[in-house]
């Protein structure tokens, strides 16, 4: 794995849970590495079986998460990422990327106010990376709440570090919320 040698690193787990198939940490990461090397369906299935084994494994269930989602299997993805969360051992990394898969999932189930509330999740566990600011700002502009988006666009803008492309973006949607906030469709 350290190497990106993702498939042997894939092969080599799942030749380790052939000698131990009780043995869940094996499955959950030989799915990882199948996630890694962007086999998803792959993953999925050896991801359920770490999960059979231990329900307590939230990579496991982060992992096959991002999996569903990549499979555009959204409503899967958003369970798997929401339980990820709950279990409380991610790393913070990992916790703040859950949400935000989560947002995306939902995004794509066109269920705008649970998207809102997973970016929001993402917020709150990193405040300190304002891209989720746009992200929300975003999310709001879009579902026609001019008020909650411009805060979010300024909040944004106030940070550092944001790429020119995206600071020029919030300039430009700030602009327009100021100017005319019952139009936020970008008019």
């Amino acid at each position: 794995m350290n190497r990106l040698a993702y498939a042997e690193a894939a092969r080599l787990y799942g030749e380790a849970a052939a000698l131990d198939p009780d043995r869940a940490e094996a499955y959950s990461r030989q799915g990882l590495a199948l996630w890694a090397a962007q086999r998803f369906e792959d993953a999925v299935p050896v991801l359920t079986r770490a999960i059979t084994l231990d329900s307590t494994d939230a990579r496991a269930y982060y992992y096959r998460g991002a999996s569903y989602l990549a499979l555009d299997d959204f409503a899967s993805s958003v369970r798997d990422l929401r339980t990820a969360t709950d279990l409380g051992s991610l790393d913070p990394e990992d916790v703040r990327r859950a949400h935000h898969l989560r947002a995306v999932a939902y995004m794509n189930l066109e269920d705008y106010a649970p998207a809102i509330a997973a970016v929001t999740d993402a917020i709150e566990s990193a405040p300190e990376h304002a891209f989720y600011r746009l992200e929300r700002a975003r999310l709001y502009d879009f579902t026609g709440r001019p008020d909650e988006a411009a805060e979010d666009y300024a909040a944004f803008l106030a940070s550092d570090g944001a790429a020119p492309d995206l600071r020029a973006e919030a300039e430009r949607r700030l602009a327009v919320l100021r100017v005319a906030p019952a139009d936020s469709t970008g008019g």
